[in-house]
This record gives C-alpha cells, sequence and structure tokens, in this order.
C-alpha cells in the first residue's frame, strides 16, 4: 500500500519561514508547522518568505523571495557572481559569524549523530585573510568552440558559469585560467561536452607552491593531442612568470573522479616544490595538498600538539596521502608508519620524508582498512593513531583495526562534520570523546576543517 504523506506546505505555496540554523551546504534552516525547510540564501536568525520548491517525505526545499527580517551580520557579497556560481555559499555571512555557524555545525552533528553530550568543541582557528587562499583550482569547461567558458559549477548543476576573477583564489590561479580561456578562444579549442561526450578540454589547473612561488597549470583533457601546443605554453609563461610546470592529465571515460587519467608533463619539471613552515614537499598535478598554505602549517601543529607527544611514541598515519602531515608528526615522535591507498602517492610520500630528513618514517601502500587489521594483527602497539580519510569518512572495517590497534589517543582530521560524528560514534565503547578544534581552511564556504581527540577509556 502506498502511503501519503500530510504535508504543511507544498510547491509553489510561498510562506514565511523563521530560520535557525545552516545546513551542510550553506542553507538556511526553518521550520513551517514543525517540517524541516532549506532556503539557500537566508541566514539564521532571520525571517524570509521562501517559494516552495518541492517536498520530500522529511523535507522541502525552498527558493528565497525576501528577507523580511535581517540578520545584523548579513552582508554585501564581494563577488558580483556570488548566487549564482556555486563555488561560494557563505559571502552573504560576516566572518565573524561564519566561525561561529561552522563550529555550531559541528557541535550540532556530535550532539544528534553521535550522542556526544555537550560536545567540547574550541573556538576556530581562523584565516588571517579570508581572501585569496587557494593555492589550488580546477575548474571545469563549458561553452564551444570560439566561445569557451571557464569556471564553477552553478549550484546544484553542471552549468558552468565563467568566472573571471575568482576572489578566493591565489591570483595566479586567475591568471592561468585567463590564459587558458583566450587561448581556447583564440584557436577554437573544443571544450569538453558531457551529455555528447565530445570535444577535448575538461578542465583546467593551477597550483602555487606557497612561499616557494612555483606555479604548475595542467589541463584535463580526452586525449594528449593537444592543438596549438606550443601557443598555449607561451600564453601560459606569459601569464604566470613564476610557472615551472605544465601537465596534462588524459581521461578517456565519462566518470566524474576528475583526475583519475594518465598524467604526462607537457613542459618543465614534473612537480613543483611546496614549501611550508620550513618543510618542502614535491606536489604533482594529482598530488593532494591542501589548499589554504596559510593555515595548513597551523592545522598540522594543532594535530601534533593535541596529541601531546613527549617524543618517544610509536604513530600510525592513516590515509597520510603524499606524507605532507606525516613530517610534520614524524619531528615530534620516535617512529612513524605510514599507510596509503595510492602507491603514486607512497611513492611521494617516502621522497617528501627524505627531502625533509624523516629517517624515522616509513609508509605502506594497500587499503588503509586491510593494512591497519594487518599491523593489529602483526602486534603493532602504537600510541596515538592519526588519521585524516577521504570526505566519505572512515569504514567500519578501519574503524575496527584503529580500536584493534588499541592506541592512547585518535587524532582524526575531518573536512565533513557529519561523517566525522557518525565515526566517532564507532569508538564511543572504548573512546570518549575529548575535544575538537574547527580550523577554518575554506572562508566563504560552508566547509570546515576539524581536528578531534579521542582518548581511550579507563586510562
Amino acid at each position: 500500500m502506498t502511503k501519503h504523506y500530510i504535508h504543511p506546505c507544498q510547491p509553489g505555496e510561498e510562506h514565511s519561514v523563521a530560520i535557525t540554523g545552516i545546513g551542510g551546504d550553506g542553507e538556511g534552516i526553518g521550520r513551517i508547522a514543525g517540517f524541516t525547510v532549506f532556503v539557500p540564501g537566508a541566514l539564521p536568525g532571520e525571517i524570509v518568505q521562501a517559494r516552495i520548491r518541492f517536498v520530500k517525505k522529511t523535507y522541502a526545499a525552498g527558493a528565497l523571495v525576501s528577507v523580511i527580517k535581517a540578520s545584523p551580520e548579513r552582508v554585501s557579497p564581494a563577488c558580483p557572481l556570488f548566487g549564482r556560481c556555486g563555488g561560494c555559499q557563505l559571502q552573504h555571512l560576516s566572518y565573524r559569524a561564519q566561525l561561529c555557524a561552522k563550529r555550531v555545525k559541528i557541535a550540532d552533528a556530535l550532539e544528534r549523530i553521535a550522542r556526544v553530550p555537550q560536545p567540547n568543541v574550541l573556538p576556530a582557528i581562523a584565516a588571517g585573510d579570508p581572501w585569496r587562499y587557494r593555492n589550488k583550482m580546477l575548474f571545469p569547461v563549458g561553452g564551444e568552440p570560439g566561445r569557451a567558458v571557464v569556471g564553477c559549477y552553478e549550484r546544484a548543476s553542471h552549468q558552468v558559469v565563467d568566472v573571471q576573477d575568482c576572489l578566493i583564489q591565489q591570483a595566479a590561479n586567475n591568471q592561468i585560467v585567463a590564459a587558458a580561456r583566450g587561448w581556447m578562444n583564440k584557436y577554437s579549442i573544443p571544450p569538453y561536452a558531457e551529455a555528447s561526450d565530445t570535444g577535448l578540454l575538461r578542465h583546467v589547473m593551477s597550483r602555487v607552491g606557497g612561499a616557494s612561488g612555483e606555479v604548475m597549470a595542467a589541463l584535463v583533457v580526452r586525449n594528449k593531442n593537444i592543438p596549438h601546443l606550443t601557443e598555449l605554453l607561451q600564453a601560459l609563461r606569459e601569464a604566470e612568470p613564476r610557472i615551472a610546470s605544465v601537465a596534462a592529465i588524459v581521461k578517456q571515460d565519462r566518470g566524474n573522479a576528475v583526475l583519475s587519467g594518465r598524467e604526462y608533463c607537457l613542459w618543465g619539471k614534473p612537480h613543483i616544490i611546496g614549501k611550508l613552515n620550513g618543510f618542502s614537499f614535491n606536489i604533482s598535478a594529482k598530488s593532494f595538498f591542501q589548499v589554504n598554505s596559510l593555515l595548513t602549517g597551523a592545522l598540522y601543529a594543532a594535530a601534533v600538539d593535541m596529541a601531546q607527544l613527549g617524543g618517544g611514541e610509536t604513530v600510525i598515519d592513516a590515509y597520510s596521502g603524499t606524507g605532507s602531515g606525516s613530517v610534520y608528526i614524524a619531528k615530534a615522535v620516535k617512529s612513524l608508519v605510514g599507510v596509503e591507498l595510492s602507491a603514486d602517492a607512497v611513492n611521494d610520500a617516502r621522497l617528501n620524508a627524505s627531502i625533509n630528513g624523516c629517517k624515522n618514517a616509513r609508509f605502506i601502500a594497500g587499503d588503509v582498512s586491510e593494512e591497519l587489521l594487518r599491523l593489529a594483527n602483526g602486534g603493532a602497539k602504537p600510541d596515538v593513531v592519526f588519521v585524516d580519510p577521504p570526505r566519505a569518512g572512515l569504514s567500519r572495517k578501519a574503524a575496527e583495526g584503529i580500536i584493534r590497534l588499541n592506541p592512547r589517543t585518535v587524532i582524526y582530521t575531518s573536512c565533513n562534520p557529519f561523517t566525522l560524528a557518525r565515526d566517532v560514534a564507532l569508538f564511543a565503547e572504548r573512546y570518549r570523546a575529548a575535544e575538537f578544534l574547527p580550523v577554518d581552511m575554506f572562508p566563504m564556504t560552508a566547509h570546515i576543517e576539524c581536528i578531534g581527540k579521542l582518548t581511550r577509556t579507563g586510562d
């Protein structure tokens, strides 16, 4: 029998909604007769007029019609594309209030999902400058030959918004985009069309190596036969004199894993040097590296401080990637084992450890869940396990492996408060949720990095 639900609102209706919170994508959250409604563009403390777009079993989505009572923290967005471009979600909220809202979001997730009563969420580490912080840009390409657009997707769509000057990107990234767009239009380079799976150029990437100043450009293409390549290289070098590497990533399938193709060096070095707080790292086009150079050192240092290391510990760094965080940790402990699925990332991690003189670090390439269990079965007894998983969080098997390793402390770095809270619940029988530190790596967006400390009960 089909169930029919009676809701207090229907598509097309307009309602006055009091906004009490911010959702995972930066939308305002309110209620109509107790029924949850998400309203993009609305802010906590506001009363807005919203037109209902659609209704689901447990919630509705509305479009902002007007602000009846504005929040005192509402500000004018700096970018003229805000609201259309999906790259930022919170430019209309003062930066002080952004930090407060993100802290509340973490606390709420821990209370609701992990059942942690009154979680100890510390004040966020703020960005010194919430603008021009991103050292990596990866923009999709759209339009047609001779009229290319390069920028961000519109909110909840795959329609590309042409972005001339992204205010959260470092200047070099915008210059690389402008050069690539000009080259495409001058030589009628066909942009990739998702619907027909035709065209050449899918994405434009640029990276800046922190204090080193080196810049990399990369093109995600359907094949490596790039017409007018000499002209492209000239345009890129003229646009950004610090450019040291130009790469191509050949992606021939339709999948959404943008950087899954084979990488080729087209000009210069196959990597650039990233410099952070006196450390040096090799960065290739496909390497994972934190996008906020100014706060990355603070993030790693905070994770090390939270672990209360004395120098004699053995530790495991799960999801160690290219070893940028591992290097910080290794300098503070007796020995470190990094575990990472990607063999290429592990090779980079070994090189980065060598560059920075970390002779006490070794790295294992393999499925993290399997390797954690293998280490536990082999008698490994780490004092601390650091874990920084992808946005999807830990698998139950990975959590089981950490619990069997029985460290005194687990330091969990997460970019997703909801999967962080879900995973904290997996440790509840053996570990206490001690404290959580937000680090605002992504100002003007709804995203927040958070470091959590779990301590073994009974110690």
